[in-house]
């Protein structure tokens, strides 16, 4: 029988701990890493033998083979589908498989005596083997481990046992365990978060965040049902929304207003405070493990490192930059999201891959002039400072709340920043143009690209509706004139 998919939030609450339940709570924090790292090892070992299998192997390298065809017949789909199938078999043979992690934490329950509850122990395991699937696909490098006083994330499969919240307090403990009680911190004036409770509780997670050098504890509820209202705007009904997103402005237009802004403007450059403290970091590693470097300077390699009081406050500091950073790009990000939706609940953006403006140039060129070689640098620190890909994101998460979803236009075929809408035709514009002539009237790059991908149109986004272009452009041009006299001339886009 299949399960029953409900709609559900998710809440985040501070709880109050006492300084005498913080060695029980360590406790079973440090039982629950040990459990995911011994299942990461686990499935480790089963994926090196599941890939010394022959058959294994011959099934994966036929499957790869009719992936990589464009059109497959009605045979070459069922023998994708069977060598699927056989390959599953086989690694469900050998016991790689969620189900089977589940209950290999179970038998290892016994060596760590642990406080932790059978649901919790296989949502750990569960961890693991998310992690472990990341770096079995290529989305990650290698399998990285817990170190010891590592933060980890506990949590529950329902409310019932165990870890569960029961009115406004977190009970932890069962029949076997002692049973922890922590108070929920709720502020007066928050009704939002006081009709939360009205609401049926799915499962909690509990976690740990250091906040200005000290230990805070929280939890997330994931409640069932639709969020409780709140002051937001929505623009249901309006007219669509292109936004033209680039590392480090936001460009957006609909007919009624056009917006040109930096991304996260909040968010405050940490690159000089950060190389301080690195610098700092790096002199005092040196000074109390003189016998990890060479005499040149360099690293040796397998030696461990030890930090000094001093050098774990520089770590903390270090630490605390990134959060502020991030709390205040977060903060940013939100309220951009919020003026959009405010506008209309159709947005479109083009299905830009945001990781790729952060890699390097693969290509080396040579400066004509004097012969330099040109950095292969391109917009990494901008892209991590300002998340443009947590805005879209964001924006993703609060449509979804009233039934909608962002749109992903085809770039290929779109190809909004070389198009013109008058002749219907494509030019190739250098990135370094800003400034395009269209049908006789000179307008800015990004906020063109903004207003064709806002009439995409077609099932699959892939078509420019240049009709409703030419009906709207006598608009465009009055709100790019309007925004433009109020944008920031230092952004990037004149």
């Amino acid at each position: 029988m299949n399960r029953t998919v409900t709609e559900s939030y998710c809440i985040t609450f501070e709880v109050k701990v006492n300084s005498s339940d913080q060695p029980e709570i360590d406790r079973r924090m440090e039982c629950a890493r040990q459990i995911y790292n011994t299942c990461l090892g686990h499935c480790q070992k089963l994926w090196r033998k599941v890939r010394s299998i022959q058959e294994w192997r011959s099934a994966l390298k036929e499957l790869q083979a009719l992936n990589r065809k464009t059109e497959l017949s009605s045979d070459e789909k069922s023998r994708q589908r069977a060598l699927r199938q056989q390959l599953k078999a086989i690694e469900q043979t050998e016991g790689f498989s969620e189900y089977a992690l589940h209950a290999y934490a179970l038998t290892i329950n016994r060596h760590f005596c642990s406080p932790l509850g059978v649901n919790e122990m296989q949502k750990t395991a569960t961890f693991a083997w998310r992690a472990f699937e990341r770096y079995r696909f290529g989305n990650a490098k290698k399998v990285r481990f817990k170190r010891r006083g590592a933060p980890i994330t506990i949590e529950n499969k329902s409310n019932a046992t165990g870890l569960r919240l029961k009115s406004d307090k977190v009970l932890w403990g069962g029949k076997h365990t002692r049973t922890l009680e922590f108070p929920i911190i709720v502020k007066r004036n928050d009704t939002y978060a006081q009709q939360t409770f009205l609401d049926k509780t799915k499962f909690i997670r509990f976690f740990q965040r250091t906040i200005r050098g000290k230990r805070r504890f929280f939890i997330q509820a994931v409640k069932e049902g639709m969020t409780p209202p709140k002051k937001r705007q929505y623009g249901e009904g309006k007219p669509a929304v292109g936004i033209d997103l680039s590392p480090s402005t936001l460009v957006a237009y609909s007919p009624e207003a056009a917006v040109i802004e930096e991304l996260a403007p909040d968010c405050e450059d940490i690159e000089a405070a950060l190389r301080r403290v690195n610098r700092a970091i790096d002199r005092s590693y040196r000074t109390t493990n003189p016998e990890a470097y060479n005499e040149n300077g360099t690293f040796k390699k397998g030696c461990r490192l030890v930090p000094s009081r001093r050098c774990q406050k520089l770590i903390a500091e270090r630490k605390e930059l990134f959060r502020k950073q991030a709390a205040v790009r977060k903060q940013s990000q939100e309220k951009a999201a919020n003026e959009l939706i405010a506008q209309s609940t159709d947005i479109k953006v083009e299905d830009t891959a945001v990781t790729s403006w952060a890699a390097r140039a693969k290509e080396t060129t040579v400066n004509r002039k004097n012969g330099k070689i040109h950095s292969k640098k391109r917009f990494g620190r901008t892209v991590a400072r300002r998340a443009p890909a947590m805005l879209l994101s964001i924006i993703d998460r609060k449509l979804k709340y009233r039934g909608y979803a962002l749109k992903r236009v085809i770039s290929r075929q779109v190809k909004a920043s070389q198009f013109d809408h008058s002749t219907g035709q494509y030019r190739k514009k250098r990135l370094c143009d800003r400034w395009c002539v269209i049908d006789g009237h000179r307008v800015q790059r990004d906020l063109y690209s903004a207003f064709l991908i806002s009439h995409v149109t077609g099932k699959n986004l892939d078509t420019i509706d240049r009709k409703a272009c030419c009906d709207d452009w006598t608009n465009f041009l009055k709100l790019q004139d309007e925004v433009l006299k109020t944008c920031d001339k230092n952004l990037g886009i004149f």
